[in-house]
């Protein structure tokens, strides 16, 4: 589990670009696929639900979810993704992307198989 925009985002096992993400407002995680909308990720949350899935049925592009220094939300009414979506494409860049771009230069290693692994899994084979 890594946190991102501080919400907790962890890997659902069994469902490749599926994660269950902490929520502020309420108890229970929310839930987001990164499959959905192009790779665009869809939410169970009430902000994705009422306010940005209306948003990107409209302008039928990415207007990402951003914060400033103290985490409010610059564009709440304009962004076609909510935090949760955020914390997980932010997931998904830092434990596949980096790693990713970082072979390119550098070749393919243990560590970037195991990463690729993570992220479609939704486990790394060396903890079983």
């Amino acid at each position: 589990m890594k946190t991102f925009y501080n919400c907790l985002v962890d890997n659902i096992a069994g469902e490749p670009f599926s994660y269950e993400v902490s929520s502020r407002s309420e108890d229970l995680p929310h839930r987001v696929n990164m499959t959905e909308r192009d790779g665009m990720g869809v939410c169970t949350c009430n902000q994705f639900k009422f306010r940005c899935e209306k948003n990107w049925q409209i302008l039928q592009e990415l207007v990402p979810y951003a914060e400033d220094a103290d985490g409010c939300p610059y564009n709440p009414k304009s962004a076609t993704e909510c935090r949760h979506i955020a914390a997980c494409r932010m997931m998904i860049y830092e434990w596949f992307m980096q790693p990713l771009l970082h072979s390119c230069r550098h070749g393919i290693t243990e560590e970037i198989r195991r990463a690729v692994q993570q992220i479609i899994v939704g486990h790394d084979p060396g903890e079983c």
